[in-house]
C-alpha cells in the first residue's frame, strides 16, 4: 500500500485478520510460495540472519516445508473463524 499524506498527520484505521495472515505463512498464499519456510530451511548462512540468535523461533511453529499435492486444498478453502472461535 502506498500513500502519501498531505502534509499534515492523519491517522488511517486498518483491520487485519491475524488468523488469515498465520494460515497464509503456514500453507503459503492459495497454497503457493511458502515463502518463510524456505527461508527458514535454507542451505545458505546469512550473518545478518544469525540462527542461532533465537530470533527467527516463530518460523519453527510453522510446520514443515512440503510440496502442496495436486487436488489437495488444505488451508486454501479456510475460511475466516466464526467470532468467538479458534481458527483452524
Amino acid at each position: 500500500m502506498l500513500y502519501q499524506a498531505a502534509g499534515q498527520e492523519e491517522i488511517i484505521p486498518l483491520e487485519i485478520d491475524l488468523a488469515q495472515v498465520r494460515r497464509q505463512r503456514e500453507t503459503g498464499i492459495r497454497g503457493l510460495g511458502q515463502t518463510l519456510k524456505s527461508f527458514r530451511d535454507r542451505e545458505t548462512n546469512f550473518p545478518v540472519y544469525d540462527r542461532q540468535s533465537g530470533v527467527d523461533s516463530y518460523l519453527h511453529t510453522l510446520g514443515p516445508l512440503v510440496m502442496p499435492a495436486r487436488g489437495n486444498r488444505s488451508g486454501i478453502d479456510a475460511g475466516p473463524p466464526a467470532a468467538g472461535t479458534k481458527p483452524r
